[in-house]
């Protein structure tokens, strides 16, 4: 991180939560993402307050790969702490929240330092002091030919139960000098890895992260496993006394070999390790991996691929029109292990009679909206033991002030719908807690809501900028100012209802068409 003269900015001045590197592809939709497993964190590049100490770079012939088409964003979480009193230093940096009851019960996170809030320690300030920063790297980088070998990015989260429910954060509790606090979870690998980079990440307070192998139960080995670095050296950058600085990682130059169906373990143990001034507990922490690998692809993105050759790509014009192209290449996708499900829901990706394509950051979701005169009915279907949602956004991808439809449990325990005006990765407010809607537990665990939305809503208002019965006006295309949009955002997770980036997985759809 450099200032405005191009000096390198120290972490007791201006802490880094996080920064962030997402390659996408406009002409597909949505975001591009990594290969799971967390598909709320599908960074291709990108950690926290380590950066001065680490290189992604791969030995050849392995590269990430990065085409014309493909389009890089950043997500940049920076909280400069300048004016903020030192016993305040720890509780601002961890995001501490309002609600949280230390020593045994600490809350913090990202959804208590959302964008251009003030610091805990400075949350009633009036001070007016700006400055600007910036996030310095370099690329390497070369001309693909078919020597070389592209990489597939996993993320991994200690926090999942499942897998793929990864909540990103959580809580330390207060712990006397010689005590630890250890999470342990197991993420299951759906198709055969060569893995040759791997990168953990901790917070302050993190003493030791591990990475192991299991194949039918049994430990195969340790991948990676190493302790973080913290500074020694006053304010230098990289070198900043108490801050964990550097997290070494483990590279392969032959690929360590994980087959589908093993598992691979994580963890994360933290101590009472404090900053100057702080406490010995800690507040919205984290305990990821992300993993560069040859990976071969699963059967179902092999399905959808093959299907993308004979078909094209979605959103497909019907339904009907895409499975009446399979039907015409039925021993080759037969051949190739494609089954009926994987066939149907990739057909299911049409803007064609009310469909919309679902990004694949959520998984097992649909949406069918019809419109007519008097209103939208919304046909919606998601996994029935999570909360899952959608909203509407007209000309904006953002959160801030979308209507969202929430599918969650009420206050009985019973399923409900939740009508909802979003904020800022925030559920936002509640406009109405019981929506009517009819709601169907389906075979596979998959829970259907059906809803008619009136045409006073203002979710309603977006749907009139668009035809979902017609797709002859829609294209899908990068932003461009002299389109109209209309977009739809897809969120889902377990446990408590959060938006954020953290605790959900999301994604977005946008259409656009003539203003």
């Amino acid at each position: 991180i450099v200032d405005e003269s191009g000096a390198l900015v120290p972490l007791t001045e201006l802490y880094v939560h996080h920064w962030v590197l997402y390659q996408s592809d406009p002409t597909r939709q949505y975001m591009y993402p990594n290969g799971g497993m967390c598909a709320n964190l599908a960074n291709i590049f990108g950690i926290g307050s380590e950066l001065y100490h680490v290189e992604y770079e791969y030995d050849a012939p392995f590269a990430i790969i990065s085409r014309a088409a493909h389009v890089w964003t950043a997500n940049l979480h920076f909280i400069r702490t300048t004016h903020v009193p030192q016993d305040d230093v720890q509780a601002c940096i961890e995001c501490h929240c309002p609600s949280s009851d230390p020593p045994l019960s600490p809350l913090g996170g990202i959804m208590c330092c959302p964008d251009q809030a003030m610091c805990w320690g400075m949350e009633n300030s009036t001070l007016q002091d700006t400055k600007n920063y910036y996030l310095e790297y370099t690329i390497g980088y070369e001309n693909i030919t078919d020597a070389v070998v592209p990489l597939t990015v996993f993320s991994l989260d200690v926090t999942a139960t499942h897998t793929d429910d990864c909540m990103l954060e959580y809580q330390v509790p207060s712990m006397a000098a010689g005590d630890y606090f250890t999470l342990r979870s197991r993420s299951d690998i759906p198709n055969d890895w060569g893995i040759v980079f791997v990168e953990e990440h901790l917070h302050i307070g993190g003493v030791n992260f591990s990475l192991d192998h299991y194949r039918g139960g049994q430990h195969l080995g340790t991948i990676c496993a190493g302790e973080p670095i913290y500074g020694t050296g006053g304010n230098i950058p990289g070198n900043e006394t108490g801050y964990l600085v550097d997290m070494p990682t483990c590279k392969f130059k032959t690929p360590y070999q994980v087959q589908a169906g093993d598992q691979l373990e994580l963890t994360a143990v933290y101590d009472g390790r404090t900053l100057p001034g702080g406490h010995p507990y800690h507040e919205g922490v984290m305990g990821l991996v992300i993993l560069s690998a040859v990976a071969n692809i699963s059967a179902a993105q092999a399905c959808s691929e093959l299907i993308h050759v004979y078909c094209g790509t979605p959103p497909y014009p019907s339904a009907s029109s895409c499975t009446a192209c399979v039907s015409a290449f039925t021993a080759p996708l037969h051949e190739a292990g494609c089954t009926p499900a994987m066939i149907q829901k990739e057909c299911n990706q049409t803007a064609g009679g009310g469909g919309v394509p679902v990004p694949p950051q959520v998984a097992n979701m649909s949406l069918h909206v019809v419109s007519n005169a008097t209103g939208s009915l919304v046909n919606l279907t998601g996994p029935a033991n999570s909360w899952f949602a959608f909203a509407i956004h007209a000309n904006s991808s953002l959160m801030d002030g979308a209507v969202a439809f929430v599918y969650t449990a009420g206050d009985q325990g019973i399923p409900v719908v939740q009508l909802r005006l979003l904020a800022n990765h925030a559920p936002g407010s509640v406009v109405q807690a019981k929506y009517p809607a009819t709601i169907t537990q389906l075979p596979g665990g998959i829970a259907q809501v059906i809803l008619f939305a009136s045409s006073d809503l203002e979710f309603e208002h977006a749907l009139r900028r668009m035809n979902l019965s017609s797709q002859s006006s829609l294209h899908v295309a990068d932003s461009d100012p002299s389109l109209g949009s209309t977009c739809f955002l897809f969120a889902q997770g377990k446990g408590t209802l959060q938006l954020g980036y953290h605790g959900a997985a999301r994604g977005t759809t946008c259409f656009y068409y003539p203003a």
